[in-house]
C-alpha cells in the first residue's frame, strides 16, 4: 500500500514520486495517459519521429557544476542520461525583410 500517491507523471510527477522513493516512502505514480513523461515525450507517425513538447534541455549533460534543476534532481538519485552538448549552442536563422528603407531628404 503506498504512503503518498502522485497524479501525474510528467517530469514534476516522476521527480517528486523518485525523491520520495529515494527517501524511502512507498510511492505510486498514476497517470491517465498510456505514455510516462506528461509534455516530455514524443510519437511517430508514418515514419517522422514528433516531440510533442520540449525538445531541448540546456543543462543535461554530465558537468557536475550544472544548475539545471533536473541535472541536480538525476545526479541525486545516481541516474545518467545521454546527452548530447550542442555545440554550438543554436543557430538563428532570420529570413530577408521583403522591404527596403528608403532614405529621403526633406526640405525644412
Amino acid at each position: 500500500m503506498p504512503e503518498i500517491i502522485v497524479v501525474g507523471s510528467g517530469i514534476g510527477g516522476l521527480v517528486a514520486g523518485a525523491l520520495l522513493a529515494r527517501y524511502g516512502k512507498q510511492v505510486m505514480v498514476l497517470e491517465s495517459h498510456g505514455i510516462a513523461g506528461g509534455a516530455a515525450h514524443s510519437f511517430v507517425r508514418q515514419g517522422f519521429h514528433f516531440d510533442s513538447g520540449p525538445s531541448f534541455y540546456c543543462g543535461l549533460s554530465a558537468d557536475p557544476d550544472s544548475v539545471n534543476p533536473l541535472r541536480q534532481v538525476l545526479a541525486l538519485l545516481g541516474e545518467k542520461i545521454p546527452a548530447t552538448a550542442y555545440d554550438p549552442l543554436g543557430h538563428y536563422h532570420f529570413r530577408k525583410p521583403r522591404y527596403r528603407f528608403l532614405a529621403i531628404e526633406m526640405p525644412i
